[in-house]
């Protein structure tokens, strides 16, 4: 860079929570909307009103369900109802003990079995 350009990053959200980041380089400030830089500025995204997808087999002796974004959470219950009710307590039990929870998986990104639904559940 050279002593008399300057910088100019724009930052914009991008997919999966990240940010994009696109800089240039320019002669001179004109055009500056009077935004100032701040550096050190911690964003957090919040995941509150996002559904988490929630894998669920049903078989003859009841329903097995299981959240891709949590692998410790796997319940078996009689059925689909009462498993879910039980993934949403426990998505909202793990949520707590995260700082920075993780962003809900896209729903085009699970595989689904034949056996199996694909359930969005909002953890709030």
């Amino acid at each position: 860079m050279k002593s008399k350009e300057y910088l100019f990053i724009h930052v914009y959200p991008g997919e999966k929570g990240r940010f994009v980041f696109q800089h240039e380089l320019r002669p001179d400030n004109s055009g500056w909307d009077g935004a100032y830089l701040m550096f050190g500025v911690r964003y957090s995204i919040s995941v509150e009103n996002q559904p988490y997808p929630v894998l669920c087999t049903i078989t003859a002796d009841g329903c097995t369900a299981h959240v891709p974004d949590f692998p410790k959470i796997a319940v078996h219950t009689p059925t689909l109802d009462a498993a879910l009710l039980e993934v949403k307590q426990q998505i909202q039990k793990v949520l707590h003990q995260y700082k920075y929870p993780p962003i809900p998986t896209k729903q085009e990104e699970i595989v689904v079995l034949d056996n199996s639904v694909l359930v969005l559940v909002k953890a709030v």
